[in-house]
């Protein structure tokens, strides 16, 4: 517990202080990336921490264990099975390579300790610890709306290919290329209708549509279409809250920023929000999926200077105590940090 307690406080203390320190921007980057560093040698000297640390053991050493896996995670994995033979390696590999990335990203930020804490506190050890495909993907895909923003179509067609080479959800991000430059502006008031809507759409009409689908899937004998029925409707106490969560981040965001010109983070995001209203219940799927749009929350509220008013000081309090709640609830590793060293 000693290391969450750590890793949770400095991260706090880094985004508070240093925010509205004039420090160099040099001086931020390094900073931002000596703090990555620290979480590279938790990701990638872990043991026996996170439920998929055992698959992705037994999957390394198998001979045909690798297959299943896309080209580029499955072409590292061989590599270091060939060569070194060592399974803690390769989880190091993986940390390093993520995280030095998505560091890298934070850091040119106008506020990379505080990308840094809403990575940590909601992130850190899904990503890295746990579905480290998806986690290895995610600094790719960063720096390609990057790309998108600056109209660079062939970088960002590239870099979104990097990514589903670790993780193939990331295709369906693709199509969000056109977004990249577009500023999108609607009234507070037409947003929070459309939410409302679609709430009413969800409870009314959807759940229904599930049922049935359930109804008419359960009795195929198709073990395939088996599997699908138990995806349906299942919902949980952890996708119930992320679906909150992203609801209180989209209005927050409105809260701090307005809802004029509302860029590609904001679209990303709010798709996200949608993905886990409309699908809730849905969990590998949902699961799987928005998570490629959700971790547009860190350069969603971490890209822009936010004043220091009086409302926004609630609104930024506010924040840090949701953080901080999402933080300590258990969905991250509850075993006591182990290394192999």
């Amino acid at each position: 517990m000693t290391y969450y307690l750590l890793i949770y406080f400095s991260s706090l203390l880094f985004s508070v202080f240093i925010y509205d320190r004039h420090l160099r921007i040099m001086d931020n980057r390094i900073l931002a990336c000596l703090f990555c560093g620290f979480l590279i040698m938790l990701a990638g000297l872990r043991y026996n921490i996170s439920t998929d640390y055992w698959s992705y053991y037994h999957q390394f050493y198998d001979p045909n264990g690798a297959e299943r896996f896309e080209f580029l995670f499955k072409n590292i994995l061989l590599f270091i099975r060939e060569y070194f033979y060592s399974y803690n390696l390769f989880v190091f590999v993986i940390a390093f390579m993520a995280l030095s990335i998505k560091g890298f990203y934070f850091s040119k930020l106008k506020n990379p300790f505080l990308a840094i804490f809403i990575y940590i506190c909601i992130y850190f050890f899904d990503s890295d610890f746990n579905i480290i495909r998806q986690g290895a993907g995610i600094g790719f895909v960063y720096f390609a709306i990057e790309e998108g923003r600056k109209k660079k179509i062939i970088n960002y067609i590239l870099l979104i290919l990097l990514a589903s080479g670790f993780h193939v959800s990331y295709l369906i991000l693709l199509p969000f290329y056109f977004f990249c430059t577009k500023k999108i502006n609607f009234s507070l008031r037409k947003i929070i209708l459309f939410i409302a809507i679609l709430f009413i759409f969800r409870i009314t009409f959807f759940n229904q549509l599930l049922r049935a689908i359930q109804l008419v899937l359960r009795n195929s004998g198709n073990p395939f279409i088996s599997q699908i029925v138990l995806y349906l409707g299942v919902g949980d106490f952890h996708i119930n809250l992320s679906l909150l969560r992203r609801l209180f981040f989209v209005l927050l965001y409105l809260y701090l920023f307005g809802s004029k010109n509302l860029d590609i983070y904001f679209v990303l995001y709010f798709s996200s929000f949608l993905l886990s209203l409309l699908l809730t219940g849905n969990e590998m799927f949902l699961h799987r999926l928005s998570l490629c749009f959700d971790v547009f929350s860190v350069p969603l509220f971490a890209s822009r200077k936010i004043v220091l008013n009086k409302k926004n000081m609630f609104g930024l309090f506010v924040f840090f105590i949701s953080l901080t709640i999402l933080y300590f609830i258990p969905m991250r590793p509850v075993l006591p940090y182990q290394s192999y060293l």
